[in-house]
């Protein structure tokens, strides 16, 4: 006897591939992306002969709110909202970064003098590039990316996808005598 109806499992399966293939997309994606449009800069401006210091890119990728990722992620959740299904699951896809934001963030605290900060100034300020390279540093960075950019990337992605998809219906609208 299955726990399960027939197809149910099915349907569960497919429902949580989808919603991983969207996150994955929607977080990794897009901070990948924007370290290629921040490559493509370096690229182009290299090839026009335009001196760029790599400290201007690194600010271009690095800097509060993380623009680059943000616009990154609303243009992939636009672009793909079509080709995933539509916005299934990117409206949601925000529930899990913020969970284990809020869960950092509740139970933060200072692992040494260097960052005697709060947890908002841990998780949500670009100070930690005043910090001298330290582990202390780098688990900011680490906590700054796996929390607060994937957040932000991932609400974009489904502000994106929504975009998309009140636009298209719009475009029927409009279409449609």
């Amino acid at each position: 006897m299955a726990v399960f109806p027939r197809g149910v499992m099915r349907q569960l399966l497919e429902a949580v591939s989808d919603y991983c293939k969207q996150f994955f997309v929607a977080t990794l994606g897009s901070m990948l992306g924007a370290v290629g449009l921040v490559l493509l800069c370096a690229l182009i401006t290299g090839l026009l002969h335009i001196n760029v210091s790599v400290a201007a890119y690194q600010k271009l990728l690095l800097s509060h709110p993380f623009p680059l990722q943000i616009f990154t992620g609303l243009g992939l959740g636009f672009a793909l909202s079509h080709r995933m299904k539509g916005n299934r699951f990117a409206v949601w896809l925000w529930i899990l970064p913020a969970l284990g934001l809020a869960f950092d963030f509740v139970t933060w605290h200072p692992t040494s003098v260097v960052t005697t900060g709060s947890a908002a100034e841990h998780f949500f300020t670009s100070e930690w590039v005043l910090l001298p390279p330290s582990p202390q540093r780098m688990q900011i960075v680490v906590d700054q990316f796996s929390r607060t950019v994937a957040l932000c990337t991932s609400l974009a992605y489904g502000v994106g996808s929504s975009l998309h998809a009140v636009l298209s219906r719009k475009r029927h609208l409009v279409s449609d005598p």
